[in-house]
């Protein structure tokens, strides 16, 4: 999956293994540490009596995008864009946190970071050592009308605190016309209309929105394809 650690669960029974794969994708080229393909292998021929496991992507057949062209997509985008970026991404997303904060280190961009969840991750992953920036250059919101408007990241979830900008409500952040927000995140099912309300407030307040698409590759999932779930059963 596309969160660090983790992990499938395996409950030997005198009948066979009975394995839960959790949330997975095969990614050939991960940006985190690579799949222990060997053990999976070596359960398939020990015997599995039973395999638990569900995708959301399960009705796509290709195999899932890489997250290292990801981070290429967005290392472009950055170093092309002018003005103040406003990047929507999951907080669970830790490796493409870290995408956003190279990004945002190689185009000169301070990052401001609003929402309890994205604070929280940030703090606890460079505790941990999945996330790594030079010192200072990762600033709460209080930091931000400290800095230069044009070499400025701020970073949020999709919905709560981009809600409120899009509906011009947030008390710390009012869209400028030169702003552009890239969501480097997929509506989950369920969202859509949200989603798009506020991607319509965004564009009729002036902001350069880029979604997700063939052309910008902003977001992959963490979710299985049919070629994948193939992979697993095999």
């Amino acid at each position: 999956h596309s969160i660090p650690d983790s992990f499938g669960i395996a409950i030997k029974t005198r009948l066979g293994y009975i394995v839960n794969t959790g949330d997975f994708k095969f990614d050939f080229n991960p940006v985190g540490a690579k799949p222990d393909y060997y053990k999976m292998t070596s359960l398939g021929k020990e015997g599995v009596l039973c395999l638990l496991s569900d995708s959301t992507n399960a009705d796509i057949s290709n195999f899932s995008q890489g997250e290292r062209k990801i981070g290429e997509n967005l290392m472009n985008l950055f170093s092309h864009i002018e003005g103040r970026i406003i990047v929507a991404a999951f907080a669970s997303n830790v490796f493409r946190v870290q995408q956003i904060i190279d990004a945002s280190v190689a185009s000169n961009r301070k990052v401001i970071v609003f929402g309890h969840s994205m604070e929280k991750t940030i703090e606890i992953a460079s505790k941990l050592k999945y996330i790594t920036y030079p010192k200072g250059w990762v600033l709460n919101s209080r930091e931000l009308k400290k800095q230069d408007t044009d070499n400025v990241t701020i970073l949020c979830e999709p919905l709560a605190a981009l809600s409120r900008i899009a509906n011009g409500s947030h008390k710390q952040i009012k869209l400028l016309p030169n702003d552009t927000v890239i969501y480097s995140s997929k509506a989950i099912p369920g969202n859509e209309i949200f989603v798009n309300r506020n991607i319509n407030n965004l564009v009729h307040a002036g902001a350069h929105v880029i979604q997700n698409s063939p052309l910008t590759d902003t977001h992959t999932t963490g979710h299985a394809s049919q070629n994948e779930i193939r992979m697993m059963l095999s």
